[in-house]
């Protein structure tokens, strides 16, 4: 069963996004706060990670930068979530090389699938 981990200062959100990644067959952890996430990614080393991005202490965009700058967190991949997008968002997910985004709300199959193509 690979481990994932979902950052989302929503924990209502958190909670409904770990039943459905669990009933897809994922032990997944979840986390508020960004900071938090990527010491707790360093112990766990988790399969993928998915990030909102945006949150109030650390941007999205920002927690991406410090996974990425790690060497021992870089590796593993990542999906970014968001409610809110604007062009803008296309230019950053581009720039810094964010190829996986999923626009909330989505299904249970949605990320699923996408988690799946990251992982495997």
């Amino acid at each position: 069963m690979k481990t994932l981990l979902a950052v989302d200062d929503d924990v209502d959100f958190l909670d409904e996004l770990r039943i459905g990644l669990e009933l897809c067959g994922y032990h997944v952890l979840t986390e508020p706060d960004p900071a938090e996430a990527l010491k707790l990614m360093r112990v766990i080393k988790p399969a993928c990670i998915l990030f909102d991005l945006r949150m109030p202490k650390t941007h999205g965009f920002q927690f991406f930068e410090d996974m990425k700058s790690d060497p021992v967190l870089r590796r593993i991949p990542a999906i970014a979530m968001s409610g809110y997008y604007t062009n803008d968002y296309e230019a950053y997910l581009s720039l810094l090389g964010i190829k996986r985004f999923l626009r909330k709300p989505f299904s249970p199959n949605n990320v699923s699938e996408l988690v799946g193509s990251a992982v495997h």
